[in-house]
């Protein structure tokens, strides 16, 4: 099987830019060792620019001019996005399986008559939605139930024209290499003192990630350590690979946003809390998880899955997540603290409970749940069975419909203890009545027949924060 693949994100020899590269990585491996032959065309970077092989049978082409780095990657000359297209239609043309990673190709007339794949990575960023909203393929690939379900919730109201079936193939996670391992190299490499308490903060310099709600709750978390531990935290954050691109000048948040957090952990009187390092390669990060005492997942950007969470507990580290977006359901609760997003008190008294408590966290009862639901060895054969599939003409997984009747809370959207939460308005709702509607119905399904004004309800939708459902072979109930 001859397999092209097409990634917006860049692809490196040795450095990793993000958990979709990872598993895109390793799917390719695992292509390329039982024998099929893979070719990833990805964007040229000034830092990478030259054709390299992953493995005997996989490489990688960066070799399409967009823009850099992010935001706006389409942002280039007109020339180079026909350039663009010309060489993806050719791979497609000339292969069996033509992937799409991460749903982030608009260019879908290219891929008319080829078997396509397009693998949807997130469910947030707007390259995305427009790659799946625009997809004319048969096949989706969701990397968890929850991308499922917001795929399933928007697309079925437009089934007639979207007629793709879904397979969920969650990220997998090698435990032979996260795993608790020595990491007294790297903390003198980073200037780590041995006195210090490392609370980990290993994501890329997007606000929307909670750089700033994790200096909040370390600054609350003053009232709940004793003043020798607290005087000892140094929150970690590395410094985002992208960062060279954009230019210490640029006013681009790649570079902006340290000095904003260290301005901010000032005005905190956390003045040396934010320990700022280079960014630490794919291969090395056993290594700094393992240095860690507590990772923070605590922000509101939409997770599709939440892979550090994961990493981080394989190698012994307790991570801390706010309930948003696959955070609330891909660990179960007893497995991984969470906290409601906002929820600062909260979270300071977690911290210190986890600080003060090393034994709290059981590494091998975690790493035996991972090993029996999300293994590396279960994704790439996942992908692997959705590609052959589609080389052979057949479906995966499920439709994108939607069953049930009248309205009912999104995938998006959760009953908190803080309130009704929604992953797209990154807050909670504050329209009481819906509140008081939706927490005295269990099910969560509201209708006109209850007494709810119909255009209440419309309105409700339309601000997304209900769905409407439909009933099994029917039409959309209003």
């Amino acid at each position: 099987m001859k397999v092209a693949v097409f990634s917006l994100g860049p692809v490196f020899p040795r450095h990793v830019h993000g958990g979709s590269q990872r598993t895109l990585i390793s799917v390719v491996r695992h292509l390329a060792d039982q024998g099929h032959e893979c070719d990833i065309y990805c964007t040229l970077r000034d830092d990478n620019a030259q054709s390299f092989e992953l493995a005997p049978g996989a490489r990688v082409r960066p070799s399409l001019r967009f823009k850099q780095t992010f935001p706006e990657p389409y942002y280039t000359a007109p020339y180079h996005l026909a350039s663009i297209a010309e060489t993806l239609r050719t791979a497609a043309s000339d292969s069996d399986v033509f992937y799409i990673h991460d749903s982030e190709l608009v260019f879908s007339q290219i891929y008319d008559d080829v078997p396509v794949v397009s693998g949807v990575q997130d469910f947030v960023y707007p390259t995305t939605l427009e790659g799946v909203f625009s997809f004319r393929g048969r096949q989706f690939i969701a990397i968890s139930e929850y991308v499922k379900q917001c795929m399933s919730a928007t697309l079925s109201r437009l089934s007639d024209k979207h007629s793709a079936s879904v397979q969920v193939v969650p990220n997998g996670f090698d435990l032979s290499v996260f795993r608790p391992v020595d990491s007294s190299r790297m903390a003198s490499e980073l200037g780590i003192r041995p006195d210090w308490v490392p609370i980990l903060f290993p994501h890329r310099p997007d606000p929307r990630k909670g750089l700033f709600q994790a200096i909040s709750v370390i600054a609350a978390a003053r009232e709940h350590l004793p003043p020798e531990i607290f005087a000892r935290l140094r929150l970690l954050v590395p410094r985002w690979m992208d960062s060279e691109l954009v230019g210490e000048e640029s006013g681009h948040e790649y570079q902006t946003l340290y000095r904003e957090a260290e301005k901010y952990a000032i005005e905190n009187d956390l003045g040396r809390l934010l320990h700022v390092h280079p960014w630490i390669s794919a291969d090395r990060m056993p290594e700094y998880f393992s240095l860690g005492r507590l990772t923070l997942c605590i922000g509101n950007f939409v997770e599709a899955f939440g892979n550090v969470s994961v990493e981080s507990q394989l190698c012994g580290t307790p991570t801390i997540v706010s309930r948003v977006g696959a955070q609330r359901t891909v660990l179960p609760d007893e497995l991984v603290a969470k906290v409601d997003y906002g929820d600062i008190s909260g979270c300071a008294e977690l911290l210190a409970a986890l600080l003060l408590d090393e034994k709290s966290f059981d590494t091998q009862r975690f790493r035996e749940f991972v090993d029996a639901t999300y293994s590396e060895r279960a994704t790439v054969a996942g992908y692997h069975e959705v590609f052959a599939g589609s080389a052979a003409g057949r479906r995966t997984g499920t439709p994108l419909t939607q069953g049930g009747s009248g309205y009912g809370i999104p995938p998006w959207c959760a009953l908190t203890a803080h309130g009704y939460y929604s992953d797209y308005l990154h807050a909670y709702a504050e329209d009481r009545e819906l509140l008081s509607l939706l927490s005295a119905t269990p099910d969560g399904n509201l209708s006109a027949k209850q007494g709810i004004a119909p255009d209440k309800l419309t309105r409700w939708e339309a601000e997304g924060l209900l769905m409407r459902q439909r009933p099994p072979g029917g039409r959309p109930s209003r």
